[in-house]
């Protein structure tokens, strides 16, 4: 069979990924090319038209156009790059028997990250237990990884900006995506500056009680006094947590107040001054007010739990990846209890 021919038939039968492969293959490309992050953006937006189609946000009619495109785009590569003389082809479409059913979807969890590591460490976690690919897509105008389904709840992550402004920080980032999904809940494991060290360790993994917004200030002649919010998590994912804690040997995980705001703090003189201001704070973080502005605000459920990395001072990246896989494995297991049948 024909390169060209191969790739219009799984086109046809919508294996996008798998006509991808082929040409790559078939052509020798370099995965560093262009070309290639050109047909990795096309396989994104398909998956996530799929999911829109799936989810019946997008007509039969509109899904269809999208193939063309595919099918057009692919054809004009395929007149530039030729494939290999001799080039054979493992033909599956002659072996298969069964047509592929999508899954059943009844429920979505938002996962969201803040850092390069913290996205890592979810991606390495949840390959390894869906072995499965994670597919990249786009949920409206935020590009999201397709982590894998567990049960019948499909679970999408994104990565925002530090902190909980701005036009992609965290709040901006939970709202985009709880407007176009209508999630359950929506999730941010990460990581954090521990503020007890006598009773912590780094790799520790913090749980709010509830979030303290240390940015809202009144400034008055002799004295500045706080005004931030105080707003618990979720009780029913903080009551999770505390279930799993129990059992859960290593990293030790602590729950109490966490101060959040939009500063990176490194600095030893305003870890006191967050100390002054909530002595029973157990650490600090920069997006948890964006991430309950935008959930209690559309009456999600939310929660987020971090790993220590550090105290505030004296900032490395050391531990910054074995604490990131850590949390991913807390989450892993959160969600498997949240979303059982």
């Amino acid at each position: 069979m024909q390169h060209d021919d191969y790739i219009e038939q799984l086109i046809a039968k919508e294996k996008i990924e798998l006509a991808i492969k082929e040409f790559m293959t078939g052509t020798k490309l370099n995965e560093q090319s262009d070309l290639y992050s050109s047909l990795i953006l096309i396989s994104g937006q398909f998956y996530g038209n799929k999911q829109d189609k799936i989810r019946n946000l997008l007509s039969e009619a509109n899904y269809r156009t999208t193939l063309a495109r595919i099918r057009h785009s692919l054809n004009e590569y395929l007149k530039e790059y030729k494939p290999l003389e001799g080039y054979e082809f493992d033909n599956i479409l002659e072996t298969e028997t069964k047509p592929s059913v999508a899954p059943i979807v009844k429920n979505t969890v938002i996962v969201i990250t803040a850092t390069t590591t913290e996205t890592r460490g979810i991606l390495k976690v949840f390959k390894e237990k869906l072995g499965a690919e994670i597919k990249m897509g786009m949920e409206g105008r935020q590009a999201v990884n397709y982590l894998g389904q567990i049960n019948q709840t499909q679970i999408i992550h994104t990565q925002c900006e530090a902190g909980s402004g701005g036009a992609a920080g965290a709040q901006a980032a939970a709202t985009n995506l709880i407007n176009r999904l209508k999630p359950s809940s929506v999730i941010m494991p990460g990581i954090a500056f521990g503020l007890q060290k006598s009773k912590q360790s780094i790799g520790d993994i913090l749980v709010p009680t509830h979030i303290r917004q240390y940015e809202k200030t009144r400034v008055g002649e002799n004295e500045t006094f706080e005004r931030g919010d105080r707003i618990p998590p979720s009780s029913n994912l903080l009551s999770l947590l505390r279930l799993i804690s129990s059992r859960w040997e290593e990293p030790k995980i602590h729950f109490g107040p966490i101060v959040s705001g939009e500063k990176l703090v490194d600095n030893k003189e305003f870890v006191e001054y967050l100390l002054k201001k909530e002595p029973e704070a157990i650490g600090g973080e920069m997006e948890g007010v964006g991430l309950y502005s935008a959930a209690y605000g559309a009456n999600v459920d939310w929660i987020l739990f971090k790993a220590i990395v550090d105290w505030g001072e004296g900032k490395t990246d050391d531990f910054q990846k074995k604490s990131s896989e850590k949390v991913a494995e807390l989450l892993f297991e959160v969600l498997t209890i949240l979303v059982s049948e």
